[in-house]
Formats: C-alpha cells, sequence, structure tokens
C-alpha cells in the first residue's frame, strides 16, 4: 500500500442549489436522420492510422483520460487490475511521441480506486482524478493525485461525505489551483447532485458548490471559460415529467452558478463531454434515445454563450452508439468518440465521427477487433492528427488493455508495402520480395516478422526467407518513412513451403504372394503432413503414360495382366505441392491348376500287410505345392509327408482285412486344389481267421470253467446230506 495522506473535506460543507431551467418548450431538439451505415457520413476519407499500441498484464487494465504533453509524448490515466496494491488501482503512463511506454505508476489502496481524468501541470507533473474507495470518508470519494514529471506521488487529497462522489474531471485553474468536477451523493439537494471543489495549488479545498433538485443530477465532464469561470455537463432527473435530460451548468471562478439549460425529448439523452467553442458558446456530446435511428446514438449540441441551443445532430444506427469525448478541432470542427454497438468489426468498436462547424459529417472511422473496443479519450495531437485512447478486449494480454490509435494528420499517407508471393506451394526455400514506396517521400526502412519471430529490416537482413515446412506460415511486414510514419503492418497468412514428397504404401490382396485370379483389391495408403495428398493413379506397367488421376481411396479394386507368373502394380502419389513419391507390390498369378498321380498302391492291389506306405508325386511350376492330403476310405484331412522333389508319402499301420478306397488332393500357393481319381485296393492278411479260432477257444474254456464250478457244488450239497 502506497503512504498516502489522505485528507477528507468535512461534513460541513453545504451545497449551493440551484433551480434548473425548465426544457424548451418552443425549440425542442431535432434529430438529424441517421444513416443505416458509418460509410454513409460524411464525404471525405477517414485519415490513415499512424500507429496503435496497446498496454496492460494478464487482467483488466482501461484507459479513462489521455493528453499529449509538452515534450511530444502521451500521458494515459485509467485504472488496472493487473498491477498495483488492490483491484483496480489508478493507472498512469507516460509514453514518448511514439507511444513507446517510458513509465507507468499505480496508485491506491485494496479497494476500488479508478481514474477517469488527468492533465499535465504548470510545473511539469501530473494531476489525476477519480474515485478512491480505499480511502476517505465515504463508499466513494473524490481522490486528488499530484505527481512530478516522473510520475512520483508529491501530494493526494480526498473530498466527500459519507456516501458516494466521483470526480470525472480535474482543471488546473488559472490561479495555479485545482477543479476537480464530478457528483455527490453526500451532500445537495437531491439523491445526487453536481459538485465542483476548488483546492489550492496543494490541494486543500477553498470552496465547494453543489447543483441539482430532488432528482439525480450527476456531473460528467468539466472545462474552464475564457473569462475564468466553468461550464459543468452531464445529466439530471429532476426536470419533472422528462426523463434524463443533458445538462449544462456555467459558473463564475468562485463556482456561483451563472445559469443552467436542459436539452432533450421525452426519454433519456445524456452527456458525457462539454467544451466552450471558438465562438464563446459550448458544445456537448453525449447519446440520446429521444431521438435518432437506434436505441441510443451518438448526440451533439451547439449552444451560444448563454446556454441557448444554436443546433443538434444524432448519427448512429439500429444498436447503441455513445459519444463519450468531444473536442473542437483546429478547422472549428468537432470530433466525437466513443464505442457503436452498431457498426464495425465486433461487440463493441472504436468509433470516430469527424464534422464541420455545424455538425455535418465530414468523416467517420471505426476501429476495432472480433470483441469490444471503447473509445474514451480523444485529442488532437500537435502534427494536427488525432490521438484516442480506450480499452480493448480484441487485442492485448488481458482481458482489457488499453489502447491508443494514433490518427495522421488528414492528407498524410503512409508508406505503402507490396509482398511478391503468388499463393501457391514452393517446394525449396524461396525469398518474398518487399517492395516499399510513399508518396511524401523517401521510405527509411522496411520491417518484417516470419512465424512471430524477431523484427528483422531488409536493409541488414534481407528479404524474408521462408524456410519452415508448413502450410500457414506468417510474414507480417511494414515500413517506416524519413518523417516517422509507420505503415500499419500488414500480414500475410498461410504462406506455403513443402520440401518433402508424400509417403504411402500399396499391398495387393492383403500382401498376400500368390493369386488364381487377375480380379484383386489395392490396400492403399497416402499420407503428406505438410501439402496434403493432391491425387493418385495406378499402372500395370512401369511407366505413367495417360493413366488418369483420382482421388485418394483406402482400398480399390484391381485387374491384373493376364497370364501366368509375377504381376506389378504401380502407385503414384502427389502432393498438393507437386512432390511425386512412387510406390508397387507384386504377386504371383497361377491360374493353373496343381498337378497330381498316384504311384504307390496301384489300382486294385492285392496287399498282404496291414501296413501300407501311400505314394503321389505332385507339382506346380507358379505357387509351388503347398500341402497334400490323403483321403483313405472316405476320411480326410490326413496330411502327407514330402520325402522328395515333388513326391509325398504317408504310411498307416493296421489296415484291416479287406476292401479300401483312397485319392489325394494337392493344393498350390494360389488357393487351387486338384483332386487325383479313386483308387481301390484289398487286404488279405489272415488275421482275421485266426481271431475267430481265438474267440471260439476262449469261450469254450469259460463253458468248462462253468461245468466245473456246477459240480463242485453238487457234490458238496450230497456230502451234507450223507453227514447229517
Amino acid at each position: 500500500m502506497l503512504g498516502i495522506l489522505v485528507i477528507s473535506l468535512a461534513n460541513t460543507i453545504v451545497g449551493t442549489n440551484r433551480h434548473i431551467e425548465k426544457p424548451f418548450a418552443q425549440n425542442p431538439l431535432f434529430a438529424l436522420a441517421s444513416l443505416d451505415q458509418p460509410s454513409q457520413l460524411g464525404t471525405s476519407d477517414p485519415p490513415i492510422i499512424h500507429w496503435n499500441k496497446t498496454y496492460g498484464g494478464t487482467s483488466d487494465d482501461r484507459g479513462e483520460s489521455i493528453q499529449q504533453t509538452s515534450d511530444g509524448g502521451y500521458v494515459i490515466a485509467g485504472e488496472t487490475w493487473s498491477f498495483g496494491a488492490g483491484g483496480p488501482d489508478f493507472y498512469l503512463a507516460k509514453t514518448d511521441a511514439d507511444c513507446n511506454i517510458q513509465w507507468n505508476k499505480t496508485y491506491g489502496g485494496p479497494l476500488y480506486d479508478q481514474a477517469y481524468s488527468v492533465i499535465q501541470t504548470s510545473d511539469g507533473g501530473y494531476a489525476l482524478s477519480g474515485r478512491t474507495g480505499s480511502y476517505g470518508a465515504g463508499f466513494y470519494d473524490f481522490w486528488l493525485v499530484k505527481t512530478d514529471a516522473s510520475g512520483n506521488m508529491q501530494w493526494n487529497k480526498t473530498y466527500g461525505g459519507s456516501n458516494e462522489e466521483e470526480a470525472s474531471s480535474v482543471l488546473e485553474a488559472f490561479d495555479g489551483g485545482y477543479v476537480l468536477a464530478g457528483y455527490t451523493n453526500s451532500y445537495g439537494a437531491g439523491g445526487y447532485d453536481f459538485w465542483l471543489v476548488k483546492t489550492d495549488g496543494l490541494g486543500n479545498a477553498q470552496w465547494n458548490k453543489t447543483y441539482g433538485g430532488i432528482g439525480l443530477d450527476l456531473a460528467y465532464s468539466a472545462s474552464q471559460t475564457a473569462d475564468g469561470g466553468y461550464i459543468v455537463a452531464g445529466y439530471t432527473s429532476s426536470v419533472a415529467g422528462m426523463g434524463l435530460e443533458i445538462w449544462l451548468v456555467k459558473t463564475d471562478s468562485d463556482g456561483n452558478q451563472q445559469w443552467a439549460q436542459n436539452y432533450g425529448g421525452v426519454s433519456d439523452d445524456v452527456a458525457y463531454s462539454v467544451r466552450q467553442t471558438s465562438d464563446g458558446g459550448y458544445v456537448a456530446a453525449g447519446w440520446t434515445n429521444s431521438f435518432g435511428a437506434g436505441g441510443r446514438d451518438y448526440l451533439i449540441v451547439k449552444t451560444d454563450g448563454s446556454g441557448d441551443h444554436q443546433w443538434n445532430k444524432t448519427y448512429g444506427g439500429a444498436m447503441r452508439d455513445e459519444v463519450y469525448s468531444l473536442i473542437q478541432s483546429g478547422d472549428g470542427g468537432y470530433l466525437l468518440a466513443g464505442p457503436t454497438w452498431s457498426f464495425g468489426a465486433g461487440s463493441a468498436d472504436f468509433w470516430l465521427i469527424k464534422t464541420d462547424e455545424v455538425g455535418d459529417a465530414e468523416w467517420n472511422i471505426t476501429l476495432g477487433g472480433a470483441n469490444e473496443d471503447f473509445a474514451t479519450s480523444v485529442r488532437q495531437a500537435s502534427d494536427a492528427g488525432y490521438i484516442i485512447a480506450g480499452y480493448t478486449s480484441s487485442f492485448g494480454a488481458g482481458s482489457y488493455d488499453v489502447w491508443l490509435v494514433k490518427l495522421a494528420p488528414t492528407g498524410i499517407t503512409l508508406p505503402i508495402t507490396v509482398a511478391d508471393y503468388d499463393g501457391l506451394w514452393h517446394r525449396v526455400d524461396f525469398d518474398i520480395l518487399l517492395t516499399a514506396s510513399s508518396a511524401i517521400g523517401e521510405v527509411a526502412e522496411t520491417f518484417y516478422r516470419i512465424n512471430d519471430g524477431p523484427t528483422k529490416t531488409v536493409s541488414v537482413n534481407g528479404q524474408p526467407r521462408i524456410t519452415v515446412e508448413s502450410a500457414s506460415n506468417k510474414l507480417e511486414y511494414w515500413s517506416v518513412d524519413i518523417f516517422g510514419y509507420q505503415e500499419i503492418p500488414k500480414i500475410l497468412n498461410e504462406i506455403k513451403l513443402d520440401k518433402t514428397a508424400p509417403s504411402g504404401s500399396i499391398a495387393i490382396d492383403q500382401d498376400a504372394s500368390y493369386t488364381n485370379s487377375t480380379a484383386v483389391t489395392l490396400a492403399l495408403s497416402a499420407f503428406d503432413a505438410t501439402s496434403g495428398i493432391r491425387q493418385v493413379r495406378y499402372s500395370n506397367y512401369d511407366s505413367w503414360n495417360s493413366e488418369p488421376w483420382e482421388e485418394s481411396v483406402d482400398t480399390k479394386p484391381w485387374t491384373l495382366l493376364s497370364g501366368d507368373g509375377t504381376k506389378t502394380v504401380y502407385y503414384q502419389i502427389e502432393d498438393n505441392a507437386g512432390w511425386l513419391s512412387n510406390h508397387c507390390d507384386t504377386i504371383v498369378l497361377d491360374t493353373t491348376p496343381p498337378s497330381i498321380s498316384a504311384d504307390t498302391p496301384t489300382d486294385a492291389a492285392s496287399i498282404s500287410t496291414s501296413t501300407l506306405s501311400f505314394n503321389v508325386s505332385a507339382k506346380d511350376l507358379e505357387s509351388g505345392i503347398t500341402k497334400v492330403e490323403l483321403c483313405l476310405d472316405g476320411d480326410l484331412g490326413q496330411n502327407m509327408d514330402a520325402v522328395s522333389e515333388d513326391r509325398y508319402s504317408l504310411t498307416v499301420l493296421e489296415l484291416i482285412d479287406g476292401s479300401h478306397t483312397w485319392y489325394a488332393k494337392a493344393y498350390n500357393g494360389a488357393g487351387t486344389v486338384t483332386t487325383m481319381s479313386t483308387r481301390s485296393f484289398t487286404v488279405q492278411t489272415g488275421q482275421g481267421l485266426q481271431s475267430y479260432y481265438s474267440v471260439l477257444t476262449i469261450l469254450g474254456l469259460l463253458a468248462l470253467l462253468v461245468l466245473a464250478y456246477y459240480f463242485i457244488k453238487r457234490k458238496r450239497k450230497q456230502s451234507n446230506v450223507e453227514n447229517a
């Protein structure tokens, strides 16, 4: 936590209540017919973008106010959640003329501290105003922070009561003191009142005044006027029967109200910015819900020196459009800045409208990305260009980052750099030629970055060379002229380089060695990680003539050349870069069945032994014999053994006497089967009669045993009788 001296105004501050002027009964605002497209606003081309920068951390950082400093640089004030002591803290950043950060500081405590306005003071330092929840007497208090030229805090003061106060503007008074403008909920006549606080050069309160009625009266902007007084703008709900009305309050140098005027229609109308104009009148800008084309439209109101309405204009589309900042430009016209939800690239975009001295649009421009981008403050730079501050969620490092955009003076053109790339695939490392030109002077240097790498220059590093194999190489390039005007970087995406041929494979019939048919199936693969596969083709010949190109597939039916023998299918792959790769697979075509013939036993042979060898001859000249099966008496599945080239044998034991049949089957590598004709033979070994006699002998012995049993049993029975 910063060691901040916190001083609050006493609760005895008494507000000076002023009656609000009645709304225009005879002179209501009339809305300019708003246009559907921002491109229709004005006939001139908008200025070119000189540069843009984002600042912030990984969280939420917002720019609310910007001023050009005496050294030609800029000072930005806002709030940061990424840095500091609490969430959020006052944020102050100082840049050079090209918006390169020179230093930044945070100020605050553990609660909410938000800066809305910054000025460079006459001593070269800075004064920031906003609201603080970390210090003071109430929920929020006015907070004024004074720093030296390096952003080091010199002193700070809080002002407020027990409720809520917010200081939206800080001014350096002609006497060297400060004036804070905003609103208070602690003092005054209503719920919220305009509040003006005047201090000396050390921040000690000299006087304060409130302005308002019984409703809500909130001030958002103030300017010191040529007569030493102040003009304050915001809105009021204290006008009976009306919604929110734009309210201007003019005071003298002591804060005494000289006049007050309200402007608006039957709905809500709010002013966020006010300036005294070169003719002594005033101009206020904000938004209107009473007039225009959309829910809220840009609104500018011009008055004379007494606050009497002179003219007003609206600009907008079908959705929401709000002016947050307004300046009178050097040519007497006006520049309005804020967010638009009706136009642009994202949810909300920066929207700038330049008008002439009577509010007619001269040009407009939207700036932003795909998300939300809010313009909050605009100033005319010393070179007659414009500097716009705000915050963005489309670019930068965090959820929101501070965003500064510099527009070049009208009539200035930036350098133009052209990249010579044909958009086609390249197969070797190649250079992209960058050619730069400037309509207002010479080009000082051309810069580039490849694939978000280090920044290089053409003069030192040569032309950008693409060396990485990718379909999405990226080249960012820009040039700077001798006056320091930098071209908005351009980006070439999808720069294509593929230095490697595709890979692939082919397999015939699941990588089989043989086939007995010319109709086969090709299993295929083709891959290229960089440029992808463009097309493929097939051939039965080792040359490529008129074979058609086709889309890559995983499987494909194919017809081999006829005639037995080794066949080759060729497969060529082309990727999108034009690289070719060649692949092939072979298979033996064998459409001729294998031959098989019986050797022994001969047909109708008579065999006198129960053991018998069966012998056959089998041959296949292309795919060879894979197996031979013996079929004996109708039983299948007995594989015969190869005993010599083309000869196969199987010995069968314990053949029984009688008639038998047999044949054999030969299988080749291509899966074709040949079955030989059936042969017969008879086995006559006599083993059957011997078995018959053996059975009779056994039966006779069994009968004798039975007779002996019964004879012995009878003899025992007789003996028992005689003994009795």
